[in-house]
């Protein structure tokens, strides 16, 4: 097995510190000074790694409107029944394993529901014996959907236009696998219910090749 070796510069660090604790000279300001320059290294590190997609971005995110996150007119939170009464019946229905409903419309569009409710029996362990309202969790659309952004876009349109109608995103990641680029946008929540909401735009070859839009929880 191969081992992982920590950089040479934090090998460094380590060795300055235990020079300073063995001199016993000044050691309160030497060991402050090696912890403050560990820190800051380990931060930068993070940070780049989070730039870079290796680890989840920070969670200090410019929110934009949770209007904003919508394709097709169809946002995270909406129900089940307000999804048919405006498309009809889906293509394909199923139910997924951990309790999750799957609507497919044709091959471009798949909605995937969840309860609050489920969650709650799960902690609770009983079943009030209310009816379950399913909500919209995640929304994905590829080509051929004609879907919709509350700003106009939809898929086939450039970068350029996107952030000409949102700003700059709170992530941009070079994916480097079925998509090119993935950039994503924060919707505030709206209301004490209901979690943060995403709008993703996944490019391939500089075009949206696919918009998925999703809330953190139900």
């Amino acid at each position: 097995m191969r081992r992982c070796c920590p950089p040479q510069h934090y090998i460094g660090d380590i060795k300055r510190f235990v020079r300073i604790v063995n001199s016993g000279a000044n050691c309160f300001v030497g060991v402050l000074t090696v912890i403050r320059r560990f820190t800051l290294r380990c931060v930068a590190a993070v940070s780049l790694a989070a730039l870079c997609g290796i680890l989840p971005t920070p969670v200090a995110w410019a929110v934009v409107p949770a209007s904003v996150v919508a394709v097709g007119g169809l946002a995270p939170y909406a129900t089940e029944e307000f999804v048919k009464s405006v498309y009809g019946e889906p293509t394909y229905k199923t139910m997924l394993s951990g309790g999750e409903i799957l609507f497919a419309y044709g091959a471009s569009t798949s909605i995937y529901f969840s309860t609050e409710k489920r969650l709650t029996n799960i902690i609770t362990g009983r079943d009030d014996g209310s009816d379950e309202l399913y909500m919209i969790r995640r929304i994905d659309t590829v080509k051929g959907s004609g879907f919709v952004t509350p700003g106009g876009i939809g898929i086939g349109d450039d970068e350029a236009k996107i952030l000409r109608i949102y700003g700059k995103p709170d992530v941009r990641v070079i994916t480097g696998e079925d998509f090119d680029v993935r950039i994503m946008y924060v919707g505030e929540a709206r209301s004490e219910d209901e979690g943060l909401c995403f709008m993703t735009f996944f490019l391939k070859e500089g075009r949206v090749a696919k918009i998925s839009c999703y809330a953190t929880r139900h």
